[in-house]
């Protein structure tokens, strides 16, 4: 191998890249034949140091030019980068390679340019320095370096070593070679003889070259590059060099490529090359333009390069938010089971409160338990009765009034179910209408049209004494009477109420009467108190009922003549003192056949006597203790609307034109 004397430093064998291999023999064996040398160039792996990161970087991105552009950059399968090229206008001056196409793969070799000169020719002389601690130091082999200040010119010669060389006189050397560093393993039969290695490495050992750009040097700091500079890469720097003059190119750090042609070093994914470029496995890597970043995971502080990533949190904290943490998903399992259980518990409620039944009547709504909880509010409360709790609310625009038992109940679901059937089927401008209901707990809901002037009882009792004349009372019994007649008579199935009394007859903004607290919310009542037989308010109960335990008709035309008596006296069924209404009433009407002293005065006016009288009289015989002496429903019905009618047409005609 030779380069044109004009050239001389361009080619320089380094110490890093080269070495002397020598064995030893006896002088037996010694022989004076040299051995050849076969110097093979790998261009790409070390003419140009820095375009090989590592193999891996290779990897990075095949498609990184290493030419000028239409240059072929192979020779066989080797590499052949810039500044070293095969064709004209693809090499720099001085870096021509020839393609020889006569091997199988082609090789290539540094284009013969005229005279040579040799620095090693046949019998000149090398000093080299070897010690006992070289690498290589053992029985029959030695390796050591060649000097590194010294520049060197190879040719393709061979070395052979002095018998004469005192330095190797208990094992003199019998041949030499330049061999790539590190390449050579010692093996016994290459101590017989320099005819070996030829057998053993038919195509020579491998030699690795090392450059510089000639005639010329780094340009001086803030001084611009001359002409001819050859790093004309980005992301490059120039270095001296070492050996001799000119200058090599190099990329940056974190750059990788060719530094001798444009946008050559281009930047590294330290990410995908992690043996070179550490992140430990609790760093997160993160490449960008000229380096990379290694930040610790979530949660966790300090260098992923150094690899001193460690939890924010020390252990006791760890611990004690790990007990919170458990704690938080045993409270979750058990709110998940509990909820559950509820989910399960709500179905067979619905399920045993007759459910499956009313899903088929599209006549009555059903509502979600869920739905009703903003109503079942103490700031809603606006009443207790036998049946439970009343609440005032607003269910799709309509204002209702919410129902809710006080305790559980045991119904059988067919029992309840059709008790809702029926009295949704009911329409009438004298009973209070059922909306729905709430099957999704252990006693339904009921939910019923909402009235704003409260109960009868609340009007005729309530300490702010609303005026109530005549004409209004006498219009609620009418119609009271013939909301009754209407569930005794005019359903499909006869209703029987059982409890009649001011409390259940609910009025309007314009005092029109409305029954309630009839069939379901009776027999849930009935169900709760566990009676059997008798429910309701005692001071309006039927005697005959409390005695037999059988309820009939008559046994409301009993309780609506209390009412009766108290629309026209204004007095509760029962006193303060305990004295009762119908005791009292009942003993003055038997004196006189009249009861004008218990009249309200409101309306004991002389005009009205008579009426009053009527009335009071219809309330006597409703009390009759003979249940074949009270007259039904329907009569009382039709005299208290013949009443009424009678002091309307009277009022008109004493009312001036």
């Amino acid at each position: 191998l030779a380069l044109h004397p004009q050239h001389r430093s361009s080619l320089l064998a380094r110490e890093r890249t080269m070495a002397m291999a020598m064995t030893t023999t006896t002088p037996s064996q010694s022989h004076s034949q040299p051995l050849p040398v076969i110097l093979l160039l790998f261009l790409l792996s070390a003419a140009i140091p820095h375009l090989i990161l590592e193999a891996a970087a290779a990897e990075q991105d095949e498609q990184q030019p290493i030419t000028l552009a239409d240059c072929p950059n192979k020779c066989g399968n080797m590499s052949i980068p810039y500044p070293f090229g095969m064709k004209p206008g693809c090499f720099r001056e001085g870096f021509q390679v020839t393609c020889n196409d006569s091997f199988n793969p082609h090789r290539a070799y540094l284009a013969n340019s005229g005279a040579y000169q040799h620095i090693f020719e046949e019998h000149d002389r090398v000093e080299i320095s070897w010690s006992r601690s070289s690498s290589r130091s053992r029985r029959g082999c030695c390796e050591a370096a060649l000097p590194e200040a010294l520049p060197i010119t190879v040719l393709g010669l061979a070395f052979t070593v002095s018998q004469t060389n005192t330095l190797f006189k208990t094992n003199p050397c019998s041949y030499a070679m330049v061999v790539e560093s590190l390449w050579y393993n010692f093996s016994t039969p290459d101590m017989y003889g320099y005819e070996v290695l030829p057998n053993r490495y038919p195509r020579g050992v491998p030699f690795v070259i090392d450059f510089s750009i000639p005639n010329g040097s780094c340009p001086a700091k803030g001084q611009p590059p001359p002409p001819d500079y050859a790093c004309v890469s980005g992301n490059s720097s120039c270095a001296n060099a070492t050996s001799g003059q000119g200058y090599v190119c190099k990329c940056l750090d974190h750059y990788d490529g060719n530094p001798y042609i444009v946008n050559g070093c281009q930047d590294i994914n330290e990410c995908k090359l992690r043996d070179l470029y550490p992140c430990s496995a609790d760093g997160v890597c993160k490449n960008r333009l000229g380096g990379y970043d290694c930040p610790c995971k979530p949660g966790m502080k300090g260098d992923g390069i150094k690899g001193t990533c460690a939890d924010k949190f020390p252990i006791a904290a760890r611990v004690i938010l790990g007990g919170i943490g458990g704690v938080f998903v045993i409270a979750a399992i058990s709110l998940l089971i509990l909820l559950h259980k509820e989910k399960k518990k709500t179905r067979e409620f619905y399920e045993k409160n007759g459910g499956r039944t009313l899903e088929k009547a599209n006549f009555i709504k059903l509502f979600e338990k869920e739905k009703l909880k903003p109503i079942l509010k103490s700031s809603n409360f606006i009443g207790k009765g036998a049946f439970g709790e009343v609440y005032k609310g607003l269910l799709d625009n309509e204002q209702v009034a919410v129902k809710k038992p006080i305790t559980g109940s045991v119904l059988e679901n067919e029992q309840f179910a059709n008790e809702v059937i029926i009295q949704s089927q009911i329409i009438h401008k004298n009973i209070v209408r059922l909306v729905g209901c709430c099957l999704e707990v252990d006693a339904p809901i009921l939910v019923y049209e909402f009235l704003c002037n409260g109960s009868l009882d609340d009007i005729l009792h309530d300490n702010r004494k609303v005026p109530l004349n005549l004409g209004v009372r006498l219009s609620i019994a009418a119609e009271s009477a013939d909301g009754l007649v209407y569930m005794h008579s005019k359903t499909s199935t006869k209703i029987l109420h059982g409890d009649v009394k001011p409390a259940n007859i609910l009025l309007d903004d314009k005092f029109v009467p409305k029954i309630s607290d009839f069939g379901i919310s009776r027999l849930i009542a009935r169900d709760i108190q566990h009676t059997g037989s008798i429910i309701g308010d005692m001071s309006y109960m039927d005697p005959v009922y409390l005695q037999t335990g059988l309820l009939t008709e008559k046994s409301d035309v009993y309780s609506f003549g209390v009412v009766i008596l108290e629309l026209i006296s204004r007095k509760k069924a029962t006193h303060s003192d305990g004295g009762s209404l119908v005791n009292n009433f009942l003993e003055a009407y038997k004196k006189e056949k009249k009861a004008t002293p218990l009249f309200d005065e409101e309306i004991a006016v002389t005009e009205d006597l008579k009426i009053l009288d009527s009335l009071a009289s219809i309330a006597v015989e409703c009390l009759n203790l003979d249940v074949d002496q009270r007259p039904w429903m329907t009569d009382v019905a039709e005299r208290l609307i013949i009443l009424d009618r009678s002091r309307k047409s009277q009022f008109t005609l004493h009312v001036p034109v």
